[in-house]
């Protein structure tokens, strides 16, 4: 007689161990299915890695003129990053304070004036990110327009390299010597590539 199989209930820690991960091609682990599919999982994700840590967005030569503009969205949050009149790069959540609208829909572009304006109620915006101009509002009573400027989000430019953060980003992240952040990203290359090699090798009923 058959033995009866046990049954076991999927831990939901983000932690893999042995109960969470199956075993595959000569002892490699892979994620259980709830690591893909958890709401709970997506979320931490967001909030530990897309929402506290240095992005990079691009290379400085990507706002050739002042007033430049990209686009991104990290995590749960649309950003947009100008270059200012004065060589600065700015980092904001791509939301007008009014109605939630989207400041910038596309991908990059220019500002054409030094104002960003909101396309819904134009509301406008200086380059740091105060508020200048809302229609209808001045006879509102208590609003202060001081108050209602762009969110910020973080930016740090490192070797020409532009980086962006849409939360503080964690004390640690990106501190350390030049050569210390060129192995820690050499590391990061060869982590990548031994793991395409690995789902590369293995057979498909396998992945």
């Amino acid at each position: 007689m058959n033995e009866p199989r046990s049954t076991k209930t999927t831990n939901r820690t983000t932690q893999p161990t042995e109960s969470t991960a199956s075993r595959s091609a000569a002892g490699a682990m892979s994620l259980s299915a709830d690591y893909y599919l958890s709401p709970e999982v997506f979320d931490q994700e967001h909030r530990q890695i897309f929402h506290r840590q240095w992005t990079f967005l691009g290379h400085c030569s990507d706002w050739a003129e002042s007033r430049s503009f990209q686009t991104t969205t990290l995590g749960k949050y649309p950003l947009v990053t100008w270059r200012t009149d004065d060589h600065q790069f700015l980092c904001f959540h791509n939301v007008c304070r009014h109605r939630g609208a989207l400041l910038a829909a596309e991908a990059c572009g220019r500002l054409e004036r030094d104002l960003c304006l909101c396309p819904y109620h134009g509301w406008s915006y200086d380059q740091n990110g105060r508020l200048v101009g809302a229609p209808n509002m001045a006879d509102v009573e208590g609003f202060d327009r001081n108050q209602w400027g762009l969110k910020p989000a973080y930016t740090r430019v490192d070797q020409g390299l532009v980086f962006i953060s849409p939360e503080p980003p964690d004390a640690a992240a990106g501190e350390g010597t030049e050569a210390e952040k060129l192995e820690a990203f050499r590391q990061t290359l060869y982590a990548l590539k031994r793991r395409l090699e690995l789902l590369v090798s293995l057979p498909t009923d396998k992945l």
